[in-house]
């Protein structure tokens, strides 16, 4: 069984955690503070209720423990530059999103990953809701016919925010940090993006610095297909979930869209209800392919969707579209 050291707690890093204890996929060996600014209290209950050790230096723990994977969670913009520190000590990564707030430092990353020969995985873990397998497998049964038009939307409640987030250089922006998820969905149901372009706003951020509460993106994609994307943290307290995801996809025959978390089809029979699969493992679909030698495309799909969010970002400071080329 693969062993899992844990760095940071910025994020998701109960993935890990879950898969570990609901699939056995999985050990934790062990935690580690990112050394970062953020808050570690949630790491040492952790390591105190498993009874596993709690590192306060991340680089302690890669040396002591020599985990098979590390699950990197630590503050946005040292995303990169950790995970590279892990493939280059030996250790395949799972990493937060977005994989790198900077071109710079996605590049870099890129070129460890290679180095390594070590996989790499991003935490793009709505790809396995029920409703996004349910979405993905009608539209591969021809339920639609092709796909033409996507939007997909992300929208949070603000919450409180750690203080990074009032500073972009850390924290990376609305659409590396939300919509990138919705950007995924949009990569893997329509294809490869040609050129996007966006718009963004720190209006209403509740005196956040320079957060973004709000985002739109287009997307031309392959064979004329083309996506939009809004985001945003307006979401009302009194919301039950925390969270608003939702998607449609029109094809040539018909559409289906998710609201709530049902998804409804429509094609040659009438609007209806359709049944979803079980939710899948992410972290654990990841150490499957690890441990088969097949996890080439988490890489890939991670850094892609990765590098599509840095650029829309840009075309939203910059108000132009841009192609991806």
């Amino acid at each position: 069984m693969l062993k899992v050291g844990i760095i940071g707690c910025a994020g998701h890093y109960g993935l890990a955690i879950d898969s570990a204890d609901k699939y056995n996929t999985c050990s934790i060996a062990a935690v580690a503070s990112a050394n970062d600014s953020t808050d570690d209290t949630s790491l040492r209950i952790v390591a105190e209720k498993r009874g596993i050790p709690f590192y306060a230096d991340w680089r302690q723990m890669l040396e002591t423990e020599k985990p098979d994977i590390a699950e990197v969670d630590n503050r946005y913009d040292r995303h990169a530059a950790v995970s590279a520190a892990c493939l280059e000590r030996g250790c395949s990564v799972y990493c937060e999103k977005p994989l790198a707030t900077a071109f710079s430092d996605l590049e870099m990353l890129k070129n460890a990953w290679k180095a390594s020969g070590k996989a790499l995985g991003g935490m793009f873990n709505l790809r396995w809701t029920g409703w996004f397998l349910g979405v993905k497998q009608a539209i591969e049964a021809g339920e639609i016919g092709k796909v033409r038009l996507i939007h997909a939307q992300k929208s949070y409640k603000f919450g409180t925010r750690p203080e990074f987030f009032r500073h972009r250089d850390m924290y990376g922006g609305l659409i590396p940090w939300v919509a990138i998820h919705a950007l995924d969905w949009c990569l893997a149901l329509g294809g490869k993006c040609l050129s996007v372009s966006a718009l963004q706003s720190a209006g209403d951020n509740r005196g956040c610095g320079e957060t973004e509460m709000s985002a739109v993106i287009q997307m031309e994609l392959e064979n004329e297909v083309f996506a939009t994307v809004s985001a945003d943290y307006f979401r009302p307290q009194g919301a039950a979930r925390h969270d608003d995801d939702r998607i449609r996809v029109t094809g040539t025959k018909g559409m289906i869209e998710v609201i709530d978390g049902v998804a409804w089809l429509e094609n040659d029979r009438p609007r209806r209800a359709i049944s979803l699969p079980e939710p899948g493992d992410a972290f654990g679909e990841f150490i499957k392919a690890v441990e088969a030698g097949t996890a080439e495309r988490f890489a890939l799909d991670a850094i892609e969707s990765t590098r599509i969010a840095l650029l829309a970002r840009e075309a939203g400071d910059l108000k132009r579209t841009l192609r991806t080329d």
